[in-house]
């Protein structure tokens, strides 16, 4: 399964927290569960928002994630949630 879908209303975000939790990790956490159930390899469309930006140079997939902003936060949370559920079974693409 390959999900791409997200609250992408990255500055809205920031007073619409309900609704960007709903969207980028309670649903991502109910398509996740779903791929674990039915052994189905799930890989999520995230962002480099999980990142605070401040490196300089192009991230890995080794730097540690700092979220910076509540629309981060989420994605943080939802590729947490994918990784935790998927640990074998789960591809992350920022």
């Amino acid at each position: 399964m390959i999900n791409a879908s997200a609250y992408t209303a990255v500055d809205k975000a920031e007073s619409d927290e309900k609704n960007a939790y709903l969207l980028n990790q309670t649903a991502v956490a109910n398509l996740a569960q779903y791929c674990k159930s039915n052994n189905v390899f799930f890989v999520h469309v995230s962002t480099d928002y999980v990142f605070n930006g401040e490196k300089g140079s192009p991230y890995t997939v080794d730097d540690a994630i700092e979220p910076q902003g509540m629309y981060g936060k989420t994605k943080a949370a939802c590729e947490a949630e994918v990784t935790s559920v998927l640990p074998a079974a789960s591809a992350i693409l920022r």
